[in-house]
């Protein structure tokens, strides 16, 4: 039977909980990487865009194959897939050498079309992700860019981003 009143108790109660925090804030303290990373709110960040050399895709062939390595930041969106798409923009494009190809180029203004080139999933509250991407080049030409767009799982655009000006010779 115990002879601890209402008050006594609470003192008790009050007392374990506090022993417990300071435990739990000296933990804290020495061991940082053990500290639960507070994300209050959500971002995506494209960053390092750079195009490799564009090469063939095969001896002989008009299809070249423009390689854009990247990072993208996620925030704020642990577990929850975001996508990225990256697509060829060929308003600033000067045909070199009146070479063409007869491969047509298809509808890039229509972003609603395409298919995600990449679905990332972070798996803490903020993770960046290297990616490497490839899109294909139909024709020989100057001034190629790629856009690039990361939305969210409802196609909220969250960030966009574009290359420097590349040529295909």
């Amino acid at each position: 039977m115990s002879t601890h009143g209402p008050i006594e108790s609470l003192k008790i109660v009050g007392s374990i909980a506090g022993a417990i925090a300071a435990i739990a804030g000296l933990i804290f303290l020495f061991f940082p990487q053990f500290q639960p990373a507070i994300v209050t709110s959500k971002a995506v960040q494209i960053s390092d865009v750079k195009v490799e050399n564009p090469v063939s895709a095969s001896s002989g062939d008009c299809n070249y194959l423009a390689t854009v390595n990247l990072k993208v930041r996620v925030e704020g969106y642990q577990d929850k897939p975001v996508s990225l798409y990256a697509r060829l923009d060929q308003s600033a494009t000067a045909n070199a050498n009146r070479s063409l190809c007869a491969t047509p180029i298809g509808r890039w203004d229509d972003w609603q079309r395409a298919e995600p080139t990449f679905t990332l999933t972070a798996t803490a509250p903020s993770q960046q992700f290297p990616v490497r991407v490839q899109v294909r080049v139909p024709w020989i030409a100057d001034n190629w860019k790629i856009q690039l767009r990361v939305t969210d799982s409802n196609g909220a655009v969250l960030e966009t981003a574009e290359t420097a000006l590349f040529n295909i010779r």
